[in-house]
């Protein structure tokens, strides 16, 4: 399980912990799931998870929720960060001003991931078109990847990438964590779909989604590469991600 499904798990988790006040407990495959917080670190601080609380399965029937429906709305999660977290974003926000973050880094071990990037040669005419118009563009890194020239690259941890994201005026990715994360803080958000996955499935209200009217989406296809889920994300234009920033 991803981190983009723990994401959702905490959503419903959150939800159930609502209704009935008590603590909750992560469940796959029928058994209590340990709790570590380098795999999971939406999990950190929050004080309602417990491996002692109420079971609340992640895959219900052994599948996740938005397998074999029509629809799926995911619940943002509720992530909470510590002081330090805090602190070090706002300083981050007091040097830069209000900033676009772009997440152009999609999962490089995903069995899927390659259908579900955008072309690098697109993020790259993306930030040089978000600086013409006036925009100050944070790109959180990870280690050892390039960076994107006219963006200020910034490389760090999950925690850090959490935070900010919370401090950002606009989100722009692809489906994966980053969507998830500005829709926990309520972050305006680009989500550049292709052809692989559908925020009929995966998508949060009051994101804005550029999607690709293929035949066929979406596949979800795993374990090769997709000629259909490539062209997908190829037709998508800068310029149409461009054209939805609006602060």
């Amino acid at each position: 399980m991803g981190m983009g499904d723990d994401m959702m798990w905490l959503g419903e988790a959150y939800k159930v912990h609502q209704q009935t006040g008590k603590k909750i407990a992560p469940q796959k495959d029928g058994h209590i799931r340990p709790i570590n917080y380098r795999k999971q670190p939406a999990f950190k601080n929050i004080d309602w998870i417990d491996l002692q609380g109420i079971p609340v399965e992640q895959r219900p029937n052994g599948k996740r929720w938005y397998h074999d429906v029509d629809s799926y709305e995911p619940l943002p999660a509720p992530i909470q960060l510590d002081s330090n977290e805090e602190a070090w974003a706002q300083n981050v926000k007091k040097q830069y001003g209000e900033y676009v973050l772009v997440n152009p880094d999609a999962k490089v071990n995903a069995h899927h991931a390659n259908n579900k990037h955008w072309p690098w040669k697109h993020w790259q005419r993306l930030v040089e078109g978000l600086s013409d118009a006036g925009y100050v563009v944070i790109r959180a890194k990870p280690q050892g990847h390039a960076e994107l020239f006219g963006a200020i690259n910034m490389v760090t941890e999950i925690r850090d990438f959490f935070a900010l994201v919370k401090y950002a005026n606009w989100v722009i990715t692809t489906d994966g964590l980053a969507h998830h994360t500005a829709a926990a803080f309520d972050v305006p958000c680009t989500v550049i779909w292709g052809h692989c996955t559908s925020p009929k499935h995966l998508g949060y209200k009051n994101q804005t989604d550029i999607i690709t009217d293929l035949p066929g989406a979406p596949c979800y296809t795993i374990h090769k590469d997709c000629e259909l889920c490539q062209e997908a994300m190829q037709k998508i234009t800068p310029k149409q991600v461009l054209e939805t920033i609006n602060f």
